[in-house]
C-alpha cells in the first residue's frame, strides 16, 4: 500500500494504471504524510549504511538485489517481529 497526501504527484491516469497493473494499492489522505515520512527518515540512515556494506564487499552486485537484500537485512532486525529484540 502507498499511502500519499492529496497533491498532484499521483493522480495521473498512467501512474493509477500501472499501480492497479502490479497490484498495489493507493490511499490518499486528505494533510501531509508526516507520520510516514518520520518513518522514512528514521530508516534512511541505517538502509544506506547497509547498502553501502553489501555494495563494497560483494563487487559488482546488480543495484537492485542489493537494494532488496539491504530491505530484506532491515526488516529482519527491526520492527515488532524482528530477529533483533529492540528495548
Amino acid at each position: 500500500m502507498i499511502t500519499h497526501n492529496t497533491g498532484k504527484n499521483f493522480i495521473s491516469r498512467k501512474f493509477k494504471q500501472y499501480i492497479v497493473n502490479i497490484g498495489t494499492i493507493i490511499k490518499s489522505i486528505p494533510v501531509k504524510a508526516y507520520n510516514s515520512i518520520s518513518i522514512v527518515k528514521h530508516y534512511h540512515g541505517p538502509l544506506q549504511h547497509i547498502y553501502h556494506i553489501i555494495t563494497s564487499k560483494i563487487p559488482g552486485i546488480n543495484k537492485d538485489i542489493a537494494l532488496q537484500m539491504a530491505f530484506k537485512a532491515i526488516n529482519d532486525s527491526t520492527g515488532p517481529d524482528s530477529l533483533i529484540p529492540h528495548y
